[in-house]
């Protein structure tokens, strides 16, 4: 059926571990395209970019899988390689240039749900913070605006009173303004995961991250330990859940309709995950 390429940022043994999960994914798209009949040539993308679509041309692929979820260790230049597929009229698998550079930046996400009325934690800025503009009611999170697979995210970045928030907030001011603050939920966790069918998206089993054994007082998060520290309490005691009561129905129909208004509302397509 021809070559497909499979297209993601290149990791070294200085990478992250949720960077070089990312040869894991890999291997599982490689191993799905050579059962359906395709040849698989996996291409790792940097900040050369000339380089990169030289060689994508040499491959000649029916189309790529795209697997990018940064670039140079950047999550904000994420969208620079379906821009550059598109440019060259190359066919790639998963989300569109734009909605990528919008579903990349949290807040760029968040005034798009606040327009179309999709409910999300309210939130604030570092400089909404110094003027003492505070939203919500606490506890706050602090969240980075564009880094993904939680970064930099576990229960120290849970805030109970507006002093530690101010103080945390003086600490990160970095001039970047690579951060925001948003209210923290109390509340259950869940991935809805879509994918593009031939006449409509289709909603597959929803799932739920449940928190068991998690310590008195601990607040609930799947941050960067739940994620990716394997021997953490937190890894250990975060577990994916597909099993509901009838007592969930509503509310998971709801989720699902909420998903599905995420897809439209940023023009997704193929595949997505709205957590």
């Amino acid at each position: 059926m021809g070559k497909a390429a499979i297209v993601y940022a290149k990791v070294d043994k200085y990478s992250t571990k949720d960077e070089l999960d990312i040869l894991d994914e890999a291997v599982l798209v490689k191993k799905a395209l050579k059962e359906l009949g395709y040849h698989p040539v996996e291409l790792a993308v940097t900040l050369n970019l000339e380089s990169f679509l030289k060689e994508l041309r040499k491959i000649k692929p029916l189309f790529v899988f795209n697997l990018t979820e940064s670039l140079d260790g950047k999550d904000s230049l994420v969208s620079l390689v379906p821009a550059l597929m598109d440019s060259a009229g190359v066919k790639y698998t998963g989300a569109s240039t734009e909605a990528f550079y919008l579903t990349a930046n949290k807040i760029i996400a968040k005034k798009f749900f606040a327009g179309f009325k999709i409910n999300t934690p309210a939130w604030m800025t570092f400089d909404d913070v110094f003027a003492g503009k505070f939203v919500g009611e606490l506890p706050y999170i602090v969240k980075s605006i564009r880094d993904h697979a939680s970064i930099g995210l576990d229960e120290e970045s849970v805030f109970f009173d507006r002093e530690s928030l101010v103080n945390e907030v003086r600490k990160k001011r970095d001039g970047k303004n690579n951060f925001f603050i948003e209210q923290f939920i109390d509340g259950r966790e869940f991935n809805i995961s879509i994918l593009g069918g031939l006449d409509k998206p289709e909603v597959l089993p929803p799932a739920e991250i449940r928190f068991i054994g998690y310590p008195d007082g601990k607040p609930k998060i799947v941050g960067y330990r739940a994620k990716w520290e394997t021997t953490s309490i937190e890894y250990k005691s975060t577990v994916r859940s597909f099993d509901f009561n009838e007592g969930d129905k509503a509310l998971i129909n709801e989720l699902k309709t909420t998903a599905l208004k995420c897809w439209e509302l940023f023009g997704l397509r193929g595949y997505a995950r709205v957590d």
